[in-house]
């Protein structure tokens, strides 16, 4: 038999590690100052973490610090959040902040439109596996 006790455990210190580190980027999203340089200390292994990522896209997107914008281009943030939603497609909060993002401060309803028609054919196929696996329970009830 395979034990998943250290599995877990790791998995477990992985989670909780991460859940430090966003609560304190959030402590910190509208000084980017201070995010950035938290962020910049942030172990590498954490740093793909999808949670993280999608602070630091609502850190650059609401940052005080007016200078912060002349570093970057809201079409970057546009280019994180394809990346991400390819990356995720299951990612449902995801796919809604690309959704927002695009609609709301890109002020781009194709580009909008295009992942709400992207959404709704996945969560489509995935509402049929969904009730097909419940009228497969329903009937051993």
């Amino acid at each position: 038999m395979i034990n998943l006790n250290n599995f877990i455990e790791r998995l477990a210190e992985y989670e909780r590690n991460i859940n430090v580190i966003s609560h304190d980027l959030m402590l910190r999203i509208k000084n980017d100052t201070s995010f950035f340089n938290y962020l910049n200390n942030v172990d590498q292994k954490y740093l793909n973490d999808i949670r993280l990522i999608l602070i630091m896209t609502a850190a650059l997107q609401i940052s005080e610090t007016e200078s912060i914008y002349d570093s970057f281009e809201l079409e970057d943030i546009a280019k994180i959040f394809d990346i991400l939603v390819k990356q995720h497609k299951s990612n449902l909060d995801l796919n809604l902040e690309a959704i927002y993002f695009n609609y709301n401060v890109m002020t781009d309803n194709n580009r909008a439109l295009a992942l709400i028609i992207e959404l709704e054919e996945r969560l489509t196929a995935e509402l049929s596996k969904i009730y097909e696996i419940k009228n497969e329970i329903q009937k051993e009830i």
